[in-house]
């Protein structure tokens, strides 16, 4: 799978990027924020087949606003949110843009559960449209 994984402090993308390519996904790194929006424009753009986003999530208003500026373009892709702010009101939001919300400091083999879910329904997904 292709993966953008936005984190702002760089040693922690670096360490999850390394364990995502270790499961065979190949792995964009970017800051979070404003400028994923346009990084998932561009890869959009570029006809590259973007699989899922993984984003550090600040402060939920941003985040938010973030997911909702990519689902103007990308409605489908999976989105799976880090973030230290996961009250309630935080989950219904991302649970109605379609989005996972996992807390932080997320365990890495729970993230790398997520990752193999969102795999496994992509599959899915593309073998009853192939069929």
């Amino acid at each position: 799978m292709l993966i953008v994984l936005a984190e702002d402090d760089r040693e922690l993308r670096s360490l999850v990027a390394a364990a995502l390519e270790l499961d065979g996904h190949r792995v964009i790194q970017a800051s979070a924020g404003a400028s994923l929006v346009d990084e998932v424009r561009k890869i959009g753009e570029e006809g590259r087949p973007l699989d899922l986003l993984i984003s550090d999530v600040g402060r939920p208003e941003d985040g938010l606003d973030t997911l909702r500026a990519i689902r103007r373009n990308e409605a489908d892709l999976p989105v799976i949110f880090v973030t230290c702010f996961g009250d309630m009101w935080t989950r219904a939001e991302a649970a109605r843009h379609g989005a996972l919300l996992l807390d932080k400091p997320v365990e890495l083999g729970r993230l790398r559960a997520a990752v193999r879910d969102v795999d496994v329904e992509r599959a899915r997904a593309r073998a009853e449209v192939a069929s």
